[in-house]
């Protein structure tokens, strides 16, 4: 159990903002069929080619992750949009093996997890919502977000609504404090 919890804290350049509710509206998800097929992991926020097989998005919406000990993951990714800026919202998929990955056991709770993406024609960068950013501008009200706390405001949940979110991120997307570039995932597209 204490090994969940760490990984449930532990993520993403430190930790990672998780929210009960989706980040997006259905009105406001943009589908990508050209992110189908194998992803190299190029940089994951704290190390330069992680060793690892190849994550793939599926035609289904899915994101099948593996971690350093190349152990799977299955999450869904949902892409969307607010004010022009693309985002990723990411939740635990379906469980497959007994054994598990680091990034489905984050999204296990069931929460949602999001990034800011950019996409080219070849790569994807994933820049995670920064916990300390986010946990520090909550303590000092330079936010104002509902949330559940634990442990003297050293874990939480979000409970925002989802049109809370959406003003948020509109708020905050172009802020590099809130989406900071060193914690970015960056994926490179193998040819088919």
């Amino acid at each position: 159990m204490k090994r969940f919890a760490m990984f449930g804290l532990l993520l993403l350049g430190g930790c990672v903002v998780q929210s009960f509710h989706p980040f997006y509206e259905e009105n406001a998800k943009v589908a990508l069929p050209q992110l189908a097929g194998e992803w190299d992991l190029i940089a994951d926020g704290t190390n330069t080619k992680p060793a690892c097989t190849p994550w793939v998005f599926t035609d289904e919406g899915e994101l099948i992750t593996r971690d350093d000990k190349n152990l799977p993951g299955k999450l869904r990714a949902s892409f969307f949009k607010v004010g022009g800026q693309l985002f990723c919202d990411l939740e635990a998929g379906d469980l497959e093996e007994g054994r598990v990955n680091v990034y489905w056991m984050l999204h296990v709770r069931p929460v949602h997890t999001v990034c800011k993406a950019q996409l080219t024609d070849r790569e994807l960068t994933l820049v995670p919502l920064h916990f300390n950013w986010f946990k520090k501008a909550l303590v000092s009200r330079e936010i104002e977000l509902p949330h559940l706390t634990a442990r003297g405001n050293d874990v939480f949940l979000v409970t925002a609504t989802t049109d809370q979110w959406r003003k948020f991120l509109q708020q905050h997307a172009a802020d590099t404090n809130a989406f900071p570039q060193n914690t970015a995932y960056l994926l490179r597209k193998r040819p088919r």
